[in-house]
């Protein structure tokens, strides 16, 4: 399957929206709960698939 982008500026799917909140408090709470400087990128990667999963 070839996935075809409706954008091809990638800021459009970047923008904060009603449903997609991440400024707010408890979101960024999560965010320094599960990354810091210390972690390497791989670290960071292997966080970031574990969330998508849940």
């Amino acid at each position: 399957m070839e996935l075809i982008p409706e954008s091809t500026n990638l800021m459009d799917y970047l923008e904060e929206l009603k449903v997609v909140d991440f400024s707010h408090p408890l979101i960024q709470k999560k965010i320094n709960e599960l990354f810091h400087e210390g972690q390497s990128d791989i670290e960071k990667t292997k966080t970031q698939r574990w969330v998508r999963n849940v």
